[in-house]
């Protein structure tokens, strides 16, 4: 999962960009020098390689949220919910989330 956790935030990725420096942050965590490395950033271009395999994990509830909308992500053993703003085991989901 660390691969789609920003570094400056330590949050799923919020807009990936890949940086000038080789690393990626998300678009809020940008500033004029990278948070990882601390070189200085000439340019960051959005990595839709990233944003892409994070939006294939992403149910936008989770079985005990309401308005739970019938999603083909939700056969995929692991999601990202976004009312819980946290990764589950989709098999687990019900015995460790509280209804919101």
């Amino acid at each position: 999962m660390e691969t789609i956790i920003c570094k400056g935030c330590n949050r799923i990725y919020n807009e990936p960009l890949s940086l000038s420096c080789g690393d990626i942050l998300c678009r809020n965590c940008l500033c004029e020098k990278c948070k990882i490395c601390s070189q200085t950033i000439t340019w960051a271009i959005p990595n839709k390689t990233v944003k892409s395999y994070i939006d294939s994990l992403i149910v936008k509830n989770c079985s005990n949220h309401k308005n739970q909308e019938n999603d083909t992500n939700s056969k995929k053993s692991t999601s990202y919910c976004l009312q819980c703003e946290s990764f589950n085991n989709l098999d687990q989901i019900t015995s460790i989330h509280t209804y919101h």
